[in-house]
């Protein structure tokens, strides 16, 4: 069986048990599986890109480092995916990853997925998740900048979007 096929397979099962630990340790198994896994998410698979991406999540999570090769394959995909559960997931493995380079392009994109009204509200709350991990930790003096941003989604009022913004409120008074 072919490491693809193996991955595919495994997905399937994944779906079934939906067990992290085992999807951990399935992916420490070979290197192959985790590049693997990266492919088939670029590749972007339905639905199992949307599966071994949300298991990446929780693999960043334990073992991040073993994702920095794979960084400029996730910056790839956040930026042409129109898929939301992609992004929402590749927005995810970045919050369990130290900031990037290029700080002022990645503060305007996810600028732009807050203001974005196509980005579904996952994107906007893990987006806004990151802006404040990565940006606002070490520059507080950008909050202004984003809440003017969030000011944009006032009529939004889907609950995780009021929540988030609430939140905002509060810790960047």
């Amino acid at each position: 069986m072919s490491t693809e096929q193996d991955i595919l397979t495994f997905t399937e099962g994944f779906r079934e048990h939906r067990s992290f630990e085992q999807a951990n340790a399935f992916i420490l198994q070979k290197e192959a599986h985790l590049e693997g896994m990266v492919r088939i998410i670029l590749q972007e698979r339905s639905p199992y890109a949307e599966h071994i991406s949300w298991i990446l999540v929780h693999f960043a999570a334990k073992y991040p480092p073993l994702l920095f090769p794979f960084v400029p394959q996730f910056l790839q995909c956040l930026e042409q995916t129109q898929n939301g559960t992609l992004k929402r997931n590749m927005l995810c493995i970045f919050l369990n990853l130290p900031p990037l380079d290029a700080e002022t392009a990645w503060f305007d994109r996810l600028l732009h997925y807050l203001r974005d009204p196509e980005s579904k509200p996952a994107v906007k709350v893990n987006a806004l998740k990151l802006t404040e991990h990565w940006f606002l930790r070490r520059w507080p003096e950008l909050a202004p900048e984003v809440r003017e941003t969030l000011q944009l989604l006032a009529g939004d009022d889907r609950p995780s979007v009021r929540s988030v913004i609430r939140h905002f409120n509060k810790k960047w008074k």
